[in-house]
């Protein structure tokens, strides 16, 4: 992957995940990131999260299916932009049986 698609990848990767927090943290009900980390740590791990069962309540069962869902339901196979692809071919070093060309 070029040093170029490499940094877009990251800074998409980071829009999205900046994206899924900010759906999470607003709302009617006040929530914060600290709220968030420990409801999902407390799923993943079994332990007790420690914050109210109402802002349990909301961030399992009320934002996060929504988010999930806005999420999944605003990508389709058509919005993907697959132009990169059309300039990708063999890596260099790999032309041949015989190993680079010279």
């Amino acid at each position: 992957m070029e040093r170029s698609a490499l940094a877009g990848t990251l800074i998409a990767l980071a829009v999205l995940a900046a994206g899924f927090a900010v759906a999470f943290l607003v709302g009617r009900f006040p929530v914060s990131p600290a709220d968030i980390a420990a409801v999902l740590w407390s799923k993943i791990s079994d332990v007790p999260s420690g914050v109210s069962s109402a802002t349990e309540a909301v961030i399992l069962q009320v934002r996060g299916p929504r988010v999930i869902a806005a999420f999944l339901e605003a990508g389709t196979a058509r919005d993907l932009d697959a132009r990169c692809l059309d300039r990708a071919g063999p890596d260099p070093f790999f032309l041949d049986a015989a190993g680079p060309a010279p």
